[in-house]
């Protein structure tokens, strides 16, 4: 092929992805908008309150927990504000803070990996990935209950709620179904869009026009070691879109998609390609955001203990679910 029919091929392949997938976003984060300012994520909040008691954490963990279904940095400072009033331990606090991104969890499934992954990666990648996202939170759910029932058993176990805590859930963002919310939800997606149109554009015509040149098929890294160890069957294509994860994965999506899209890989591959990525791409999220933040509000030891077990837990989760995808895909 000719350079310029090398770049032809590579727009209209663009304007195809792009064809397809925005309409999708675009609607899906609408309505994600409008269900979240109409409450019904509350209802999960109501469902998950009575699960997270039963671990035995003391019921003054409650309030951390629903500041957290508003703000995860809003219930990591009502936990240092009850350790430092020496309300719970240590021990307690570790695991507060596991309960305390849950909501987090929750949130980003309905306003980020359901109308934007999905539709980006595609259906079946998609899917798997917002999989991974949900197992690593019912797992960080897992290991509280079971940690709080081994740890903290003979201290908690008597304590009971006093039939105030969660009530206060059914104030939090609930808003009447009007125009105006429609209108709001609009305008917000629109926002939202004009930055994702720009990077979705721009990664998939470069993805197309690297396809088309055949650069990934060139491309060795530092990957292969840890493909050797999981004895992956990855094209050399995929190794740039895998790495990208570390830097941007946003970017990483939009190229793993593209790339799905366009018939030059099965959902197989990108689908543990995608999990790969994540994998890469926590350590240095966790160095650059987590580790950062729960210093200024933990401390030093406290801040570093927390960061350390997130990350562990995270990375736990997410190869066990990289395991069981290689062996029910590979």
């Amino acid at each position: 092929m000719t350079h310029l029919e090398i770049l032809q091929e590579a727009l209209f392949r663009t304007g195809r992805i792009l064809y397809g997938t925005l309409p999708t976003i675009f609607f899906t984060l609408i309505v994600a908008d409008i269900l979240i300012k109409l409450g019904m994520l509350n209802r999960l909040f109501k469902v998950l309150n009575p699960i997270v008691k039963r671990s035995l954490l003391p019921k003054e963990t409650s309030a951390a927990f629903m500041a957290a279904f508003g703000s995860q940095l809003s219930g990591n400072v009502v936990l240092k504000k009850l350790y430092d009033e020496k309300k719970i331990t240590t021990g307690e606090l570790l695991l507060s803070n596991q309960i305390n991104s849950l909501p987090l969890y929750i949130k980003d499934t309905f306003t980020h990996f359901i109308p934007v992954a999905i539709p980006i990666l595609g259906v079946i990648p998609g899917m798997i990935y917002t999989g991974c996202f949900i197992f690593v939170g019912v797992f960080k759910l897992i290991v509280v209950f079971v940690a709080g029932r081994i740890i903290l058993r003979k201290k908690r176990k008597n304590a009971k709620p006093d039939g105030q805590e969660g009530d206060d859930s059914d104030n939090m963002g609930k808003e009447k179904f009007s125009k105006e919310l429609v209108k709001a939800a609009f305008h917000n997606t629109m926002r939202h869009m004009k930055k994702m149109i720009k990077m979705l554009t721009l990664m998939t015509f470069l993805v197309s026009l690297a396809e088309g040149y055949g650069f990934f098929n060139s491309f060795q890294d530092s990957l292969m070691s840890l493909i050797e160890i999981f004895n992956l069957n990855i094209p050399d294509k995929m190794l740039i879109p895998t790495m990208t994860y570390i830097g941007n994965t946003a970017a990483a999506n939009y190229m793993m998609g593209a790339l799905y899209k366009s018939g030059a890989v099965g959902y197989e591959i990108v689908s543990i390609c995608v999990i790969v990525g994540s994998i890469l791409a926590m350590p240095s999220l966790f160095l650059r955001h987590t580790l950062g933040r729960n210093i200024s509000i933990f401390g030093t030891r406290l801040g570093a203990l927390n960061s350390g077990v997130n990350l562990a837990v995270n990375l736990t989760a997410r190869l066990i679910f990289l395991t069981g995808l290689i062996i029910f895909t590979l």
